[in-house]
């Protein structure tokens, strides 16, 4: 898991290698990933230019029901000896499951027009830290003389917790017996 990276593919021509560079920012509260991926070209061999028109696109799980699409082009586009030119760049949004993983392909097609760049071929499966979810809390109906069920559902199995109550001016936590107590107590299960 990573919020960042990069891989490498191939293109038509051997000497021009293509990379993406991929970084993630994530929003703890709603459960997303704002993704920024670039592709850039570098020559492997010194002593040679490849020039032309670039086109090409950046994809978020191609193929897929809800693949991300970015097409772009550019003019007078030069790859160098270890250049690292920037050819493309787009920022997707990405949701986390409910539990706060996520795992997604990122992958790019691109050509530079009038050279041996014909095609690009590269794709990586990457997966992204997890969001931290709040665990979830129920309970049956609480009357008065009843006994009542409370269950915490953990989104992460590492998480602990305690079960605090507040009826008016008595307040407390619960113990695994169900009794009360004035000092908290943590449950792991």
């Amino acid at each position: 898991m990573a919020l960042s990276g990069n891989f490498s593919g191939k293109t038509s021509n051997q000497f021009v290698k293509p990379t993406i560079y991929w970084s993630a920012v994530q929003n703890l509260l709603e459960n997303y990933s704002d993704i920024t991926v670039e592709l850039r070209y570098s020559r492997t061999n010194t002593g040679y230019t490849t020039e032309g028109n670039f086109s090409g696109a950046l994809y978020i799980d191609k193929g897929t029901d809800w693949e991300q699409k970015k097409t772009g082009s550019k003019s007078s586009f030069k790859v160098t000896y270890k250049s690292n030119s920037l050819a493309m760049s787009k920022t997707f949004r990405v949701n986390h499951s409910s539990n706060g993983s996520k795992s997604i392909t990122l992958s790019a097609t691109g050509a530079i027009s009038g050279t041996s760049v014909e095609s690009t071929t590269i794709s990586q499966l990457i997966t992204l830290d997890t969001i931290p979810r709040a665990s979830s809390v129920g309970a049956t109906d609480a009357n008065i003389g009843a006994t009542s069920m409370v269950v915490v559902t953990k989104k992460n199995p590492t998480y602990k917790h305690s079960v605090a109550y507040r009826f008016g001016a008595l307040s407390g936590y619960i113990k695994a017996d169900g009794t009360a107590t004035d000092s908290e107590v943590i449950f792991s299960e």
